[in-house]
């Protein structure tokens, strides 16, 4: 084993040797990944890794590649890896992770790449797995995303060469493709905040994590540019039929935060036309208390909102077309705002786009309750 080779070149020797030998092979470079793997899972030593000679070895070996190694690694996670990194111990994870950082430092793997086979993966099969065998796994999942994501100068100590190569590695994290596969990500961890069967520890993690993600300027910027990432990844989370009523407000919450709207029980503002009107203290429209308010917003404001509103009205209406307790209240509250509320033609119009596809639940009700709003507007006249 190279942990057992004294010669401080030996990482190079062994990197050339298996090039002459079996580069002729389509699959050598996926075997080498492999049996690197089975030597960090069997090391005693955690301190052992420290020199970087397994990493070292894998930089010359994607000297050697025309493609590098990431592909190959990649190609790994998704045949064989989640089953093997589910079964190493924390030790394992130890030597792993140091190894992976290294890579990922020195531009041989991709930080996407991590994250799309490793992590990502990971939080799934954790939130599935329903038991807590789960904490050796998504603890060191947690770990490597704060390391590669949000990680900063009293992460990496005094070196800021690393530091600098890790925060340029995450760029593409935010960037389309691999900007949706982080915002479908975060209904995973809302999910891994509030499974019981994750250990009490690594809950308010998931909470961390998510609240670190949201607040970061590349998040932001990411967003900003791919509104319909966060559309796509929420559509796919929010299954109302299959979703447990308690889950449905923190997934909300977790959207307004991301689109940078207000949480449930602060307040929500939205005006469409270009002055200021009057406005009282108002709720998220998870309590129906919201429409009345004074804020010049940009476009890009009104698409988040209507996103987030969108979502609101489908969520009411599906719980109320499933009988859920309380939820006719709301919706009949909600409704009796519009009915009330003087609007011009250009916010009649934004209102409509915001309730379009809420479903016929919703519509319904708001036929009817127009119907004798006009009834009664004519009577009275």
């Amino acid at each position: 084993m190279l942990s057992n080779d004294p010669r401080p070149d030996a990482a190079y020797i062994l990197a050339n040797s298996l090039w002459f030998h079996y580069h002729k092979s389509p699959d050598w470079t996926w075997s080498v990944w492999d049996n690197t793997f089975a030597a960090l899972r069997v090391q005693v030593n955690a301190e052992a890794p420290r020199d970087a000679r397994y990493a070292s070895f894998l930089l010359h070996i994607d000297q050697h590649l025309p493609d590098g190694l990431d592909e190959h690694v990649a190609q790994w996670f998704q045949e064989t890896g989640k089953a093997e990194l589910i079964s190493i111990d924390s030790v394992a994870w130890t030597n792993l992770t140091h190894t992976l950082l290294h890579l990922v430092v020195q531009g041989v793997l991709a930080t996407t790449t991590i994250l799309k086979g490793l992590v990502y993966p990971l939080w799934n099969h954790a939130l599935a797995s329903g038991t807590e065998e789960c904490e050796v796994y998504l603890r060191a999942a947690h770990d490597i995303f704060a390391r590669l994501v949000l990680s900063g100068e009293e992460d990496w100590g005094n070196d800021i060469v690393e530091l600098q190569r890790v925060r340029v590695r995450r760029q593409d994290v935010f960037c389309a493709p691999h900007l949706s596969l982080l915002v479908g990500a975060i209904p995973t961890l809302v999910f891994l905040e509030h499974a019981p069967h994750v250990p009490a520890e690594l809950r308010p993690r998931a909470v961390g994590l998510r609240d670190a993600v949201c607040g970061s300027v590349e998040f932001r910027q990411g967003i900003y540019r791919d509104l319909n990432a966060v559309r796509d990844a929420f559509d796919k989370s929010l299954q109302y039929d299959a979703l447990d009523e308690s889950l449905v407000e923190p997934l909300m919450d977790a959207l307004r935060l991301i689109l940078n709207v207000t949480r449930t029980g602060m307040t929500i503002s939205w005006e469409p036309c270009s002055e200021l009107t009057k406005g009282v203290d108002t709720a998220s429209i998870g309590s129906s208390e919201w429409l009345d308010t004074s804020a010049l917003l940009s476009p890009w404001k009104l698409a988040a909102t209507t996103i987030e509103v969108q979502f609101s009205l489908k969520q009411m209406g599906e719980r109320l077309a499933f009988g859920t307790p309380n939820r006719n209240t709301k919706v009949d509250r909600l409704i009796a705002k519009f009915m009330h509320h003087h609007m011009s033609t250009e916010e009649a119009d934004f209102v409509a786009e915001m309730a379009r596809g809420v479903g016929p639940t919703i519509a319904c009700k708001v036929f009817s309750r127009s119907r004798f709003r006009v009834s009664g507007s004519l009577l009275g006249a």
